[in-house]
């Protein structure tokens, strides 16, 4: 291996001083610690993973200025932030640009509903058909309410989200409507939390697997877990009984599946560092492998990134017999779900085109 330049020791010298790229940095620890050695919350890590991977595949980004616009309210917190953008801005810019953006992205993260994104939590709707609205308020007014609140009952009822939502006599026209309706006029739509809280833009297509089935939870947990055992059972032996509006008009779809037994950012599960602190690993050495590619040169090497996770994990996380040794491993989950985009993959169930 070739001998370090002058140049690529004096970088590594500047990244390494401004102690941003270490492993207990919080951008990777606030991710971890959400989720640490909580059993529960195995099903929903994934998720919270794919959208860090997304925030790390997305190219948009802040100037400086914008960023210190955007937090103008909230300067005393990110001043040591600007400081070290700044001295970024220094090295590099596309390094300054990338880091600004995981800090910003991150802060909406923490201050979003993630805290209750138990795999078991849900969120549900009401959501009206639009041939009942329209009979009960007039085209006009219905048209007005689409653009407004997709015709989701629980937002035209709530004045704080909409300035349009229905009035007293508007309620009782809805529910003569609703009495004389054949049929469904409406559905109750349940979704799992963790699962709505991934925003839309993050897939990019609507080329999911999700299916919505009746339920009527009136009946018995038995009769209800016999029949999602069944619908489960039927996709596994054959995706193609569930297709899609996009596989109904002839596009052929690769199904993604992913498991806790067999999907590569589930493995290790004997580890002591949890599912969370592994996949934090991975967003680490993921930056540092970024760093070098954005440099050009071997700026933080591979010793010292095995050094900062090992360090991390004996020194500040007290777990000395859980020593780092798959770099590798993780640097492909690393590529795979960013670079390559797997983490739409995993969001939506199927490969994407």
């Amino acid at each position: 291996m070739a001998r370090p330049t002058k140049e690529i020791k004096e970088l590594r010298h500047r990244i390494i001083k401004l102690d941003i790229f270490k492993r207990d940095n919080k951008i990777y620890t606030y991710f971890e610690d959400k989720f640490l050695n909580n059993k529960i919350d195995r099903y929903v890590v994934p998720y919270y993973f794919c959208e860090e991977c997304s925030i790390r595949a997305n190219e948009d980004s802040l100037t400086i200025k914008e960023f210190s616009k955007l937090f103008s309210e909230n300067k005393e917190s990110y001043e040591e932030l600007l400081k070290i953008l700044k001295e970024l801005e220094n090295i590099d810019i596309s390094i300054t640009e990338y880091y600004m953006n995981i800090n910003v992205d991150n802060y909406y993260l923490s201050n979003s509903n993630w805290d209750k994104a138990r795999y078991n939590e849900y969120d549900f709707r009401v959501e009206l058909n639009y041939e009942l609205v329209k009979r009960a308020l007039g085209e006009k007014r219905t048209n007005e309410l689409v653009e407004d609140t997709g015709l989701i009952l629980d937002y035209m009822l709530d004045d704080s989200f909409t300035y349009k939502y229905l009035k007293n006599e508007e309620k009782e026209k809805l529910l003569k409507s609703l009495d004389e309706k054949i049929g469904a006029g409406y559905k109750v739509i349940i979704e799992r939390l963790a699962t709505s809280l991934i925003p839309e833009d993050i897939i990019e297509h609507n080329r999911n697997k999700k299916v919505y089935a009746e339920l009527d939870l009136t009946k018995s947990k038995e009769e209800l877990i016999e029949f999602v055992s069944k619908l489960k059972d039927d996709f596994d032996e054959d995706p193609s009984k569930f297709p899609n509006a996009y596989e109904l008009l002839g596009v052929k779809q690769e199904v993604t599946k992913c498991t806790l037994k067999d999907c590569k950012i589930y493995k290790e599960p004997k580890s002591l560092k949890g599912l969370s602190g592994r996949l934090s690993d991975v967003l680490f050495i993921y930056d540092c492998k970024k760093v070098n590619k954005l440099l050009g040169g071997n700026v933080l090497i591979e010793d010292y990134i095995i050094g900062e996770i090992e360090r991390y994990w004996r020194e500040v996380k007290k777990i000395s017999d859980d020593g780092f040794y798959s770099l590798k491993e993780y640097e492909k989950i690393g590529i795979d779900f960013i670079d390559n985009e797997e983490y739409k993959d995993y969001l939506s169930g199927v490969k994407k085109p």
